[in-house]
């Protein structure tokens, strides 16, 4: 039975013995003796073992177990053996170790530099009824067979009460659930103490992680973030384990904002919370950068003040957001983004007055509706430097602008702004409303009405009627001043309409009244209108081709075309006298009033209660009157007629004979022809130069007149002037024409010339001294030749002159070699040329 152990159990190992002498004894594996070749290695253990003073292990051994090392520095195994140990104070330890598997190793190390050595690492544990209660390694140690090897360095194994985990950093102690970041790395390190809470140094530590997902170690105590989430970290230290809750969270990531080259100022910040970063003139200033996990959806917000900046944009990150304000995304890499803003020149509107409101284009922002010491909407905003903008009032609530302060040029109602980077302020001087009151007068029911009153017709107009129950108590409107109102005056039944007074229509009997609003002086304008009761007057009107029915030169009533009776009732003064007239439609004729009127064309009528009185129409339209006459002033003689000559009429200076006149109905489509007089029977020849100007063909200088006959009697007078006659031979041997024209004379006909033989007389009537211009038009292939007229000199077959008198001669058309014929031709006698034919064609 071993005695009682204490709680501490101290080993105390003073040398390491190798050799090379087999022994059975712990006394001869200490002897000396000489080295054998290829026999193991003997280890032996000189112990010395203190009492334990609490312990109850019945049974204390220690574990020995090697590995040589390798050039890569790494250690294969070569043997692992339990040694009991004595109660002995001081004992010896016998160790074998087998150095075959080392010795051929050719990578072990110093393989080629030492060959017949190994180097050994040395691994103790001391168990205690078969539980690891310390462990302790001893490096380096340099074995070859044969030889005996001494330790140095004494090794001391205790019993391991307690294991701490510490940051090996800070060696302070590792609390569970120590968070790292995934992708970091944490260093720790395991410190092992006795029941007497002594440190035990230079002990082999196990460290393990639960979850190798979320986060690994190493041997050496390094602990890696792989992803988010938790494991366990584990140290043991001679069969002693501690143990570590360790969360891993989302790496971190930083977003960060620049300055972007611009002129204004703003600020840009975060949701959730880290980023603050101003941006003045491009250069960022603040919190403009900020660490955030990993996953973590941020969103940026741009602010600015509106007075004197804009947003202009975002770069890198946000490049895709534009112009909106905010960008949105999740951190999950590193991003950087960048903000421009624009400086503004602000533009504030104020006025005393109220009821406009002032807009900006063509950049819209201003809104702004001034009433008084209570403007709403936007009144102040920031504009572009260098832009021009506009502002324009629109009045609303019936005051008027008058006149603005603060512009570079203006209207009444425009305001024109060239904006630098100075804000600007702009007043507005409105003129208040003009109020019109309408006041309804007599004894008759009548209402007085008045559009809305204001320019965006958000007020009502006048509604004023007497008795009050017949409108609707709106006896009184606003207007801007220099308005042109129109109030009206409806009469109700049995009532009518007699006069205004007032508001500059005095005395008008029209129901409408026409009030200007435009005296500055003036806040209030007053305007009464008369009704009185009323007889009614019953038309019953009926015929065919129509007509209307006239009270006082109003009309009342009126039958259609295609009616044959109708009935109009109209109510009219009563005791009042009034004329009724009647007028057809189109061609008709009116045959006359009837019932309560005497027969006749006409009907004045003393208006009783109630009356009635009949109008009958026809559609037989009456005949009337066209009478043919001269013109004052007329110097010549011609004649006027008609295709069926009903008018053939001869006039002879101021005098007019033969049928100068006759009738045709109404409506009906007539056509006057006026001849020149080329008998010669005055002093020669007179010409047709225009129609009259009170004729239906005013100074028309064509020869036919033709019209509509719309009233009783068309006069129409014609105007002759002397003229003279211009004759032309027309021949040769190729055709042509001739054509002439007189400025402000009627068209003149063509002569027109087909190579006949004995050639064509072409004669024209024009007024004397006028200006005539004779053109030639020779067929294709054929030349003019126009020596034979005196009257002018031809050039590219035109010739002009002043018809003085009578002129005349000859026209060769031929071939461009044929100007013998043509001067033949030419010196034939003009009593040849007049005894042959002639050949006149209008146009």
């Amino acid at each position: 039975m071993r005695r009682m152990m204490r709680l501490l159990c101290r080993i105390s190992v003073a040398s390491l013995l190798l050799g090379t002498v087999g022994c059975d004894s712990i006394g001869s594996l200490l002897s000396p003796g000489r080295p054998a070749d290829g026999a193991p290695a003997k280890l032996a253990l000189h112990a010395s073992i203190p009492r334990f003073q609490q312990s109850t292990f019945t049974r204390l051994e220690l574990g020995v177990s090697s590995a040589y090392q390798r050039q890569d520095e790494s250690y294969q195994p070569l043997t692992s053996q339990i040694v009991p140990l004595s109660d002995d104070a001081t004992q010896q330890v016998p160790v074998s170790i087998e150095l075959g598997a080392c010795l051929s190793d050719p990578q072990r190390r110093d393989a080629t530099a030492d060959p017949s050595a190994c180097f050994v690492r040395l691994t103790l544990t001391l168990l205690g009824d078969g539980r690891e209660l310390d462990m302790v390694q001893v490096l380096g140690l340099r074995l070859t067979p044969g030889t005996t090897t001494a330790v140095p360095q004494t090794v001391q194994l205790f019993e391991v009460a307690t294991v701490e985990l510490r940051s090996a950093a800070t060696g302070q102690p590792l609390a569970s659930g120590t968070s790292i970041l995934a992708g970091s790395t944490l260093s720790v390190a395991a410190r092992a103490r006795d029941a007497t809470g002594v440190e035990l140094t230079g002990r082999p530590v196990t460290w393990l992680s639960s979850n190798t997902a979320v986060a690994t170690v190493t041997a050496a105590g390094v602990l890696t973030g792989v992803s988010a989430g938790q494991t366990t970290l584990s140290a043991t230290i001679g069969g002693r384990t501690s143990s570590a809750s360790i969360t891993v969270t989302p790496p971190l990531r930083t977003l960060s904002v620049v300055g972007v080259a611009s002129s204004g100022n703003g600020r840009i910040v975060s949701t959730p919370l880290g980023i603050d970063c101003l941006v003045t003139a491009g250069v960022a200033t603040g919190s403009c950068a900020f660490d955030f996990i990993s996953g973590t959806s941020v969103t940026l917000n741009a602010q600015f003040a509106p007075l004197t900046a804009r947003f202009g944009g975002w770069t890198g990150a946000c490049l895709a957001n534009g112009m909106a304000t905010s960008c949105a995304f999740v951190m999950d890499q590193e991003r950087a983004t960048g903000a421009a803003f624009t400086a503004l020149t602000p533009v504030t509107v104020q006025s005393a007055g109220g009821g406009v409101t002032i807009t900006s284009n063509p950049v819209a922002g201003i809104a702004c509706t001034l009433n008084g010491a209570t403007p709403s909407g936007v009144c102040a905003i920031g504009f572009a430097p260098g832009s021009q903008i506009v502002l324009t009032a629109l009045e609303f609530s019936n005051a008027r602008v008058d006149s603005w302060v603060g512009c570079d040029a203006s209207t009444r109602t425009t305001c024109t702004l060239n904006l630098g980077s100075v804000g600007r302020l702009v007043s507005v001087n409105v003129v208040a409303p003009r109020l019109l009151l309408g006041v309804p007068s007599g004894n008759g029911s009548g209402l007085l009405t008045s559009p809305p009153s204001g320019t965006l017709g958000d007020a009502l107009g006048l509604s004023c009627g007497n008795p009050p129950a017949v409108g609707a108590g709106r006896c009184q409107a606003s207007y801007p001043i220099n308005s042109v109102v129109t109030v009206t005056a409806t009469a109700q039944p049995g009532s009518r309409f007699v006069s205004w007074q007032g508001g500059g229509c005095n005395a008008v009997v029209a129901p409408e009244c026409v009030v200007s609003l435009n005296n500055p002086s003036v806040q209030q304008t007053q305007v009464f209108a008369r009704f009185e009761p009323v007889g009614l007057v019953t038309l019953q009107l009926s015929g065919s081709g129509g007509g209307t029915v006239f009270a006082d030169g109003v009309p009342v009533c009126q039958l259609s075309a295609v009616q044959t009776s109708a009935q109009c009732s109209v109510s009219l003064g009563l005791g009042s006298q009034v004329e009724f007239t009647a007028m057809p439609l189109g061609t008709g004729q009116f045959l006359g009033f009837g019932g309560a009127c005497a027969p006749g064309p006409t009907c004045t009528l003393l208006i009783g209660s109630s009356q009635t009185i009949s109008a009958s129409f026809t559609s037989v339209a009456p005949m009337v009157t066209v009478l043919v006459t001269s013109s004052p002033g007329n110097a010549g003689a011609g004649f006027v007629s008609t295709q069926l000559e009903d008018i053939a009429c001869e006039l002879v200076f101021s005098s007019a004979s033969g049928t100068c006149s006759t009738m045709r109905p109404l409506g009906s489509t007539i056509t006057l022809v006026a001849y020149d007089d080329i008998r010669e029977i005055l002093s020669g020849v007179s010409v047709f130069t225009r129609w009259g100007p009170n004729s239906p063909c005013p100074n028309s200088p064509q020869s036919e007149c033709t019209f509509t006959l719309s009233q009783t009697t068309t006069v129409v007078d014609a105007t002759f002037a002397s003229g003279v006659e211009i004759g032309v031979e027309f021949g040769g041997s190729g055709p042509g024409t001739i054509t002439a024209s007189v400025p402000g004379f009627r068209s003149l006909p063509n002569c027109e010339y087909d190579s006949e033989p004995d050639g064509v007389l072409c004669r024209v009537f024009v007024p004397t001294n006028s200006s005539l211009t004779l053109t030639i038009v020779p067929a294709p292939g054929f030349v003019a030749f126009t020596g034979g007229f005196n009257a002018c000199s031809f050039s590219d077959n035109t010739c002009t002159f002043v018809a003085e008198g009578d002129a005349s001669g000859t026209i060769t058309i031929g071939v461009p070699f044929d100007e013998v014929f043509a001067r033949e031709y030419v010196t034939m006698p003009m009593h040849a040329l007049r005894s042959r034919s002639v050949r006149i064609t209008s146009d």
